[in-house]
């Protein structure tokens, strides 16, 4: 996503750990020695020396006196420190809450003071910014309510949790508080009974991982197993890693606790193809005729960059699906435009697939639609045929671009054609699928709101929160038939 925001701003998009404070804010290296050194103004970036501090004023200027008025700004500190308890609380839920509405309102504030919209760096630095786990507040809100004091006390900074490096408090009595709900218990977005503690470990390794890859290879990790199955077998009760760690460890010779991060990277494309199938194995039941089919005909719904050019990812379909000759995916999305313009991608295509499906006869097509998927079935009225599935990935039915997915969610309803969508989160998948009752449809309790096994297990921390995290597809928002 990051570089995405890059090639649409032109502008350096700072990664999790300088926003943190566990790197330097202008050349991105993690300090292993001496602290960081905090802007003394606004208190809210830190570099490793005052050479790279310099070379980032130009750029750090404009935020770097907003904050610093915001914080001066005696009218809107005494509003804002208001928003925080001084009792920690174990309900994190109604606490992101709150930090979202303070960020939100900070972000407001800076808008105004800078008489334009922030940048995505500059919202990073607020959305990803340190909150204590207990209260919520920020260093800024420490430095704040210091400044309200003006007894001449020492400015309180937040610490963080030893172990894992990624959640913080700010005094002893608030981490007392909330210590086992980090560390002492199952994360409901994590995987193999892993703590949230766990979890941020897992998210500094795949950071370290991403690093070193892009090192290497100049790129994302881009990978699936070239080999196909004899014959389709379930998907239930197996793991990524059951499904792919011997074939991650054989090919890169990983093995141990490193074979984790391999996995982990792995599933965030795989996901795609895994949940297609994963799907059509829940919407049928104990009916597998799908799986021996001549075609199989798959629509993805609001696709961009990463369906059209993850061709690897999904020809494991077809390894999975023996008797399957021919898989065919229309991708659909107002977005394709540009985006197939610019990479030049045509409208139509064969894709490559490999030696051993090409022996056998076996082959994966592509068609575009820079559309909505409603305007697509109207248009296409007179060729149109139902899909095997129609999914979406990460839809965000209920969030800005609402206006368009409501008609296409009615003609799916409308034209019983078998339909799942995904969320990053639980609490989007909560949303959208409560958009699905008002077209009628008759939603599978197992495809929404629910975590998907085969959702991305590269979980990313959410903004503006101290508990959430996401991932691709990483719930369901709802399937019918």
């Amino acid at each position: 996503m990051d570089s995405i925001l890059e090639g649409l701003t032109g502008l350096r998009i700072p990664p999790f750990t300088a926003v943190n404070g566990l790197a330097c804010f202008r050349c991105y290296k993690e300090s292993s020695g001496p602290p960081l050194l905090r802007c003394s103004k606004c208190w809210s970036v830190r570099y490793c020396g005052s050479v790279c501090q310099k070379l980032d004023w130009k750029q750090h200027k404009a935020i770097c006196n907003a904050l610093y008025k915001l914080q001066m700004d005696p009218a809107f500190r005494s509003t804002h420190l208001r928003s925080f308890a001084d009792k920690p609380t174990t309900d994190l839920q109604r606490l992101n809450m709150a930090i979202d509405k303070a960020v939100v309102s900070e972000m407001d504030y800076l808008k105004r003071a800078l008489q334009r919209n922030l940048t995505p760096a500059e919202q990073m630095l607020l959305g990803d910014e340190a909150h204590c786990m207990g209260c919520g507040r920020s260093d800024r809100i420490l430095r704040m309510q210091t400044l309200a004091k003006n007894d001449g006390s020492p400015i309180a900074v937040l610490k963080r949790c030893e172990t894992c490096h990624l959640s913080y408090y700010c005094c002893d009595s608030h981490w007392q508080a909330v210590k086992k709900l980090h560390s002492g218990q199952p994360c409901e977005d994590g995987h193999d009974g892993l703590s949230q503690c766990g979890i941020n470990q897992e998210i500094l390794i795949d950071h370290a991982f991403s690093e070193f890859i892009q090192r290497t290879k100049a790129g994302a990790f881009v990978w699936a197993p070239q080999k196909p199955h004899t014959k389709w077998t379930s998907l239930k009760g197996k793991t990524w890693k059951t499904e792919f760690g011997a074939d991650l460890a054989n090919q890169f010779k990983v093995s141990g606790d490193k074979l984790g991060a391999w996995i982990r990277a792995a599933s965030d494309g795989l996901s795609m193809p895994m949940s297609i199938l994963w799907s059509l194995e829940t919407l049928n039941g104990s009916n597998d005729s799908w799986t021996r089919q001549e075609t199989l005909d798959i629509h993805i719904l609001g696709s961009y960059e990463n369906e059209v050019v993850g061709v690897v990812w999904f020809e494991e379909i077809l390894h999975r699906l023996p008797e399957v000759k021919h898989l065919k995916l229309v991708l659909c999305g107002p977005e394709l435009d540009q985006f197939s313009r610019e990479k030049g991608f045509k409208g139509e295509a064969d894709l490559d697939v490999c030696r051993d499906c090409r022996k056998k006869g076996r082959k994966m097509s592509r068609r575009l639609f820079a559309q909505t998927y409603h305007d697509v079935i109207l248009t296409q009225r007179g060729t149109y045929t139902v899909p095997d599935l129609a999914i979406a990935f990460n839809a965000g039915t209920s969030k800005q671009s609402q206006h368009t997915w409501i008609p296409t969610m009615a003609a799916l309803v409308k034209g019983k054609i078998p339909t799942v969508f995904t969320a990053f989160d639980e609490d989007e998948a909560g949303t959208d699928v409560n958009m699905w009752p008002m077209f009628g449809a008759k939603l599978i309790p197992a495809l929404g709101p629910s975590k998907n096994p085969w959702g991305s297990e590269m979980l990313k921390r959410a903004p503006h929160a101290v508990s959430r995290y996401y991932a691709g597809s990483l719930w369901f928002s709802g399937g019918f038939r």
